[in-house]
């Protein structure tokens, strides 16, 4: 669900045509909108001025309250707007005249980075998983370019290939049958989802991604039984929470024995 603040009548058809295909819960009472933020996926606050504007220190005393909420903001591209904007950290900002053909690849945008953070973040809190293990898993989703092998993944963690795999098989359970590249292809496949909401063409994101769309069609029948066509059909919320539900779950109440780092 995306919360949405927006007190100006006029914007309010424009937000609700921009964001049509996405479940939104408008107020124009900030009060109510802090509560709904806390179960969104995403927050937008629309006002066209900032200056003389009370959100601007409510915009600040969000984000103190949800550290880790996606924040956007739509306001006209002013001068004096742009000066207060350095006040918050955001996560984007929509200008008013661009509503129509910028908030919704936005919203999307920011919402999978948020939840690519949270992945990121629940493998970095398995303490069962050894230091250098869990912290590559976290790099493949806070890396900001696709990392397709393990040789890669290791180079970036500053080890050997074999170190990974060392550490993998101890702390997996080899009844789990997953592979530390399962992981890898996890992380391109929905890389890839999320470029397609923006993109029509699975050769372009593939290009993107520095894989080819075969590999992709492998990695999409390999870990979820689906076609490329079935997973734009689907969308990238679905195949995340597949991920989480299906993958991320083993990894992270998985038993096995914690190895050296």
């Amino acid at each position: 669900m995306i919360a949405v603040y927006c007190p100006e009548e006029r914007q309010v058809a424009r937000i609700y045509a921009a964001l049509r295909d996405m479940p939104v819960q408008r107020t124009e009472i900030w009060a109510l909108f802090t509560e709904t933020v806390a179960a969104s996926a995403c927050a937008v606050v629309m006002v066209d001025w900032l200056a003389g504007n009370p959100v601007v220190q409510r915009l600040e005393a969000l984000r103190a309250q949800y550290p880790h909420k996606p924040l956007i903001l739509v306001t006209r591209k002013d001068a004096d707007n742009v000066r207060l904007l350095r006040r918050v950290e955001l996560e984007e900002v929509v200008w008013t005249e661009e509503i129509e053909h910028s908030l919704a690849s936005t919203v999307d945008r920011t919402r999978q980075a948020s939840a690519f953070q949270d992945i990121a973040a629940q493998l970095e809190s398995a303490h069962h998983l050894p230091n250098r293990l869990k912290h590559a898993l976290a790099h493949l989703f806070r890396s900001p370019n696709a990392v397709a092998t393990v040789e890669e993944l290791a180079t970036a963690m500053g080890c050997d290939r074999r170190t990974l795999w060392r550490m993998w098989r101890s702390a997996v359970p080899a009844s789990a049958g997953l592979r530390l590249q399962d992981m890898l292809d996890w992380n391109v496949l929905l890389r890839a989802a999320v470029l397609r909401m923006q993109s029509s063409s699975w050769v372009g994101i593939a290009a993107r991604l520095s894989v080819h769309e075969h590999t992709l069609a492998r990695a999409a029948k390999r870990l979820t039984s689906m076609t490329l066509r079935d997973l734009a059909a689907a969308g990238s919320d679905t195949l995340i929470n597949n991920f989480k539900e299906r993958t991320l779950a083993i990894l992270v109440r998985s038993s096995g024995n914690h190895a050296a780092s």
